[in-house]
């Protein structure tokens, strides 16, 4: 690319030659002639060499073959077609070539790229996109945006002979909600028993067996020794913030049944399900 420098007093200073010309600016006005000042002792002459000019008169010296710390100050070497130049910290140029967002295959190689992100910093994680929401939330999914499920838990095995209120084992989530969220939980499970027209109730609660959902329907008609239903409930939520929780419940709430059940397998397993919705 070669450099030019100017001397200044002793020195050899590098010019900046990096940037494009600006455009033309409109001629000023004619100032006036000025005192005739006396003869400088330099040359016109520019010296074009590899090595400085011995000439103590010279003063500008084109170097073909050097590359200008000017230059490299404000432009990092590299980089590829269709990358952008970001900056790595608030210190003077320290600046990367890099795809914006940049791409990420994990949350490690992330964060050890972009060890201080700002708030509004974007990333594509594994194909998706990133935004940093600050210290206190992290990496997220844009915030406009659905981020669908947060959390599910799948019950697998078989739960008898239910008559009073229970846990329903397995059927529990805990997560960390986040301010100005939506959230809908969901349950499904398939239930059984053996006499018909009893009440069966199933609740969605908190940790503290407050109930933000239920639903109650009488004991269908058996199909051999057994009835079986499908129950399902489900109810979104704002205003929730930090650790929550919410379980299933069932009860036979009346008649004289013990069979009662939650009949689930492998296959079509029951379960409790929370999806962020979206912003409120």
């Amino acid at each position: 690319m070669g450099v030019l420098r100017v001397k200044v007093g002793t020195e050899w200073v590098d010019l900046n030659t990096s940037g494009p010309p600006g455009p033309a600016g409109p001629a000023g006005p004619t100032g006036p002639e000025g005192p005739e000042g006396p003869a400088g002792a330099g040359s016109e002459e520019v010296w074009i060499a590899n090595d400085a000019p011995v000439d103590p008169g010279i003063e500008l010296w084109f170097d073909p073959d050097a590359t200008s710390a000017v230059v490299q100050g404000i432009l990092p070497m590299g980089g590829t077609a269709g990358q952008a130049l970001t900056k790595k910290s608030s210190t003077n140029y320290d600046a990367t070539w890099q795809f914006e967002p940049p791409i990420f295959a994990t949350a490690a190689e992330r964060d050890a790229a972009i060890p201080a992100p700002v708030v509004g910093r974007t990333a594509m994680l594994a194909g998706s996109m990133q935004v940093y929401q600050g210290a206190a939330i992290g990496w997220t999914p844009p915030w406009n945006t659905s981020w669908g499920t947060i959390v599910k838990a799948e019950k697998t095995a078989v739960q008898g002979g239910i008559t009073t209120i229970v846990d329903v084992t397995n059927m529990s989530v805990t997560w960390t909600a986040i301010a100005g969220r939506r959230y809908r939980t969901s349950i499904f499970a398939t239930l059984a028993g053996q006499t018909v027209g009893d009440l069966i109730g199933g609740y969605m609660t908190d940790a503290a067996n407050v109930v933000k959902q239920r639903a109650f329907f009488m004991a269908p008609t058996l199909s051999g020794a057994w009835w079986y239903a499908p129950f399902s409930v489900s109810v979104e939520e704002t205003g929730l913030t930090g650790s929550v929780t919410r379980k299933f419940r069932l009860e036979r709430n009346a008649g004289t049944g013990v069979g009662l059940g939650v009949y689930p397998d492998v296959a079509a397993p029951s379960y409790i399900l929370v999806e962020d919705m979206g912003r409120v």
